[in-house]
């Protein structure tokens, strides 16, 4: 039979991968910030959720309307999201994603 952990010591092993959740996150939420810095005021606040991998950037909204816009749009300022985020984008993927509450 295991010996029973206090939450404490369940916590400390979990500590790490916390924390590199949390830093993906902050990260997230700064490609998003960056992603909104560079499209129009209507089409920004369509953009809820963004993250940047290995060359992609994904962007999230929550209308399909606003998807198609975003393709266009993120594609024609690849370029200065490029310099925002320093480094190359590979490709765009827009995807609808359940609305932030």
């Amino acid at each position: 039979m295991q010996h029973p952990k206090s939450i404490s010591e369940l916590l400390q092993g979990a500590h790490k991968r916390l924390d590199d959740l949390s830093a993906r996150l902050v990260a997230r939420e700064g490609v998003r910030e960056v992603v909104r810095a560079q499209l129009p005021q209507d089409l920004a606040a369509e953009v809820h959720s963004a993250g940047f991998e290995r060359g992609e950037l994904s962007v999230g909204t929550s209308r399909a309307a606003f998807a198609t816009r975003l393709r266009y749009a993120l594609a024609e300022r690849r370029a200065p999201l490029a310099a925002a985020l320093e480094a190359e984008i590979v490709s765009i993927r827009v995807r609808i994603v359940a609305p932030r509450v």
